[in-house]
């Protein structure tokens, strides 16, 4: 087999698209051991049979004319209307849910919904988990909660693609959906790539790039599309109560003794854990804007803590590190309490915090510097053995 000749790569060098169908078609073609004196003949007769088949290809491809029908396509799935609203999924970041038996890691999905009137400036979205709304706003397109290069996306997209500043950069697939990817140039602070469904043309994945175009987020288009205004979209929500707590020490106590204090039997990790022996044990009060008693709350350091150890912290109700007043437990960041058996788990900078709920009930925040760690820690829970 051989490579295309000279020739149509110098034809093609500025289409990668329709060099690789010549050169499909080059490998299907061996060279004559004989008949040496026709080899120019053949060799022109080749060029042309090759040059014609690929114009072929170029004349019905839907990717001719350099990406500009692919863009095209791509503008046109999204419509004309005056709002662009769209549903957009991803994996909130440094958060997985961790099965404690299996080890199994599963990733939190958050989603974002907005509606962008281009005419008037004005960017509506909310952002939830679980079908629960955490955050919503209504801002100018610079001013959101967004991530910006997820915000230049949601406002721009369609301009970008009708100022001609989107190019087809490559083909290839995702989870089975042939897709041709788009660069753009100026959405974000160094740009994105958008995947479109090779069929609809519609935006499958946004991916966030960095100055060296390595991907440094991503995000799923579940729907995108534009319609009429509807004003109901664009009333500006009321602002969430201020939710503040704070836990004071009461006592310090030998663990064994503390279910006197607590009237509950508390979990612990054991004398030591991980070489690690019981630096203290307290009997914290946790006071809060959501409530009117004060909340007790067992804490446990084994070593230097946060700092280098792990500090176990756990009570009847959701405390600090949970998000308190939710209607479900939940933790600060939103994420639902999975059953028992199962952990939150989030890494954030150099602190790594597993959240659960116990099979007694208990609520439990774990946090230290390596998420192993505190997992390892999570599986080691077990009753402290009392001498009311």
């Amino acid at each position: 087999m051989k490579a295309p000749d000279r020739e149509v790569a110098l034809l093609l060098r500025d289409r990668p698209d329709l060099l690789a169908v010549a050169d499909a078609i080059a490998a299907t073609q061996r060279e004559p051991r004989r008949a040496r004196t026709t080899r120019g003949r053949s060799r022109i007769l080749a060029l042309a049979a090759t040059a014609a088949v690929v114009l072929a290809v170029a004349l019905t491809a839907p990717w001719r004319g350099h990406g500009e029908d692919v863009v095209a396509r791509a503008l046109a799935a999204v419509g004309n209307g005056p709002v662009i609203h769209a549903v957009i999924d991803s994996n909130l970041r440094g958060v997985q849910i961790v099965d404690l038996k299996t080890g199994r890691h599963t990733p939190v999905i958050q989603q974002l919904e907005y509606w962008y009137d281009g005419r008037r400036h004005e960017l509506r979205f909310t952002i939830s988990i679980g079908g629960r709304v955490l955050t919503e706003g209504l801002t100018g397109p610079s001013g959101s909660q967004l991530d910006p290069a997820l915000a230049a996306f949601a406002t721009r997209y369609r301009d970008v693609l009708a100022s001609g500043q989107a190019h087809v950069v490559r083909r290839g697939a995702i989870a089975g959906h042939r897709v041709v990817w788009l660069r753009l140039r100026t959405t974000g602070i160094f740009g994105e790539g958008v995947a479109l469904d090779a069929a609809t043309y519609r935006p499958l994945v946004v991916v966030k790039l960095d100055p060296l175009e390595h991907q440094r987020a991503l995000w799923r288009v579940r729907e995108i599309a534009t319609e009429a205004r509807n004003p109901a979209d664009f009333v500006r929500p009321r602002p969430a109560p201020a939710v503040h707590g704070e836990a004071h020490p009461t006592r310090e106590v030998a663990p064994e003794k503390a279910e006197r204090y607590l009237g509950w039997r508390p979990l612990w990790l054991g004398g030591s854990f991980a070489g690690d022996r019981v630096a203290y044990a307290q009997i914290q009060s946790l006071t809060s804007s959501v409530s009117a008693t004060a909340l007790p709350v067992f804490a446990v350091s084994y070593g230097r803590g946060v700092a280098g150890g792990v500090l176990l912290e756990e009570s009847r109700q959701p405390a600090l590190g949970f998000r308190l007043g939710a209607p479900a437990p939940e933790t600060e960041s939103g994420v639902p309490l999975p059953p028992p058996g199962q952990a939150v788990v989030a890494v954030t900078g150099r602190t790594c915090q597993v959240q659960l709920r116990a099979a007694g009930g208990l609520y439990v925040s774990i946090l230290g510097r390596r998420a192993m760690q505190c997992i390892a820690a999570a599986r080691a829970l077990r009753p402290l053995a009392s001498t009311r």
